[in-house]
């Protein structure tokens, strides 16, 4: 594009913006693997003693709309459309699958779904008497110093970059789902299945952190790097931990996750040989179902491995 004519225009954008500067993107599933945060502590352990006054389910409105299983669907695209700053609870949102069969059996193969994490969200809600999004500040936000990752739980985040969807059609969206700094819909029904907006440099440090021993202690690090014993569909026949993808690419192993929402695309991995990691957001989901941007991934980290920068001698 700088060949087209662009070069002039662009040359004047980077002189008007800051050098040092941090980018929001939506970081979706990347952040998944918080849920240890109840049980498997920063290294210096807590006890949090619980009272809660009220179950979660007197807090929350309860309705009922008697749907056909082909039907369900169709219906919540519809209630997303019709009602943009909806905020869904938990139950709200499993209703539409509850009646659905399961993949496989218990124990008898593997399934990725947000659903889990949902449910995990509620478990450190019952467990600590607090919001999620309190715990998580406490125990992993701030004191990981991840200061440019804030939580997701409104349509209008400040500092978050227009997205680009193809799922138009399918999710009944349009193409651009940022406008006039507002998304599409409301982003806090992703909850524990995502729900952070974030920056590379936040992903980066929090890989080196959480891969690296610093935030787990040895023993859940381990159970959370010990693939489950079934084939995965992930990309280049990945084997998946306790939130976690652990593959290889040419002798190279690695540990990480992507997110995906709706106009945005994230991928992070530590690789443990270097101890090095790597980021990559793109506002544009046309990659989704193709890989592409993960073999785009793949040359981006050999050109780093290639440049063998100091910090990433591979370890003896």
């Amino acid at each position: 594009m700088l060949e087209l004519g662009f070069k002039h225009d662009m040359n004047q954008l980077v002189r008007k913006i800051r050098q040092k500067r941090q980018t929001l993107f939506f970081s979706a599933t990347i952040n998944e693997h918080i849920k240890d945060v109840a049980y498997a502590l920063v290294q210096k352990a807590i006890r949090i003693q619980i009272s809660p006054k009220d179950p979660v389910s007197k807090n929350i409105v309860h309705s009922v709309a008697n749907i056909e299983m082909d039907d369900k669907r169709f219906f919540l695209e519809r209630i997303i459309k019709e009602n943009p700053d909806k905020e869904w609870s938990v139950e709200e949102r499993l209703s539409y699958i509850i009646e659905e069969p399961p993949v496989n059996p218990p124990g008898e193969g593997w399934a990725y779904a947000d659903s889990h994490y949902l449910i995990l969200g509620l478990i450190i809600e019952k467990v600590t008497g607090r919001s999620y999004y309190e715990v998580l500040d406490e125990l992993i936000l701030e004191p990981c110093n991840l200061k440019h990752t804030f939580h997701s739980d409104r349509r209008s985040i400040p500092g978050l970059i227009p997205g680009y969807t193809n799922l138009t059609e399918e999710f009944q969206l349009p193409h651009k789902v940022l406008n006039d700094n507002r998304y599409a819909f409301n982003p806090q029904m992703e909850w524990t299945g995502g729900g952070l907006v974030s920056t590379v440099s936040d992903l980066t440090s929090w890989a080196c952190q959480l891969y690296g021993g610093g935030v787990l202690k040895p023993e859940t690090l381990k159970l959370m790097l010990t693939p489950a014993p079934f084939e995965t569909s992930l990309f280049e026949n990945a084997g998946y931990g306790l939130g976690s993808f652990i593959a290889a690419t040419e002798g190279v192993t690695y540990y990480g996750h992507t997110g995906f929402v709706p106009g945005y695309i994230t991928y992070v991995q530590y690789l443990p040989d270097y101890n090095i990691s790597l980021a990559l957001q793109v506002n544009d989901d046309s990659s989704h179902e193709n890989f592409s941007l993960k073999k785009y991934f793949n040359i981006i980290r050999k050109v780093v491995l290639d440049r063998s920068y100091p910090t990433s001698v591979k370890r003896n």
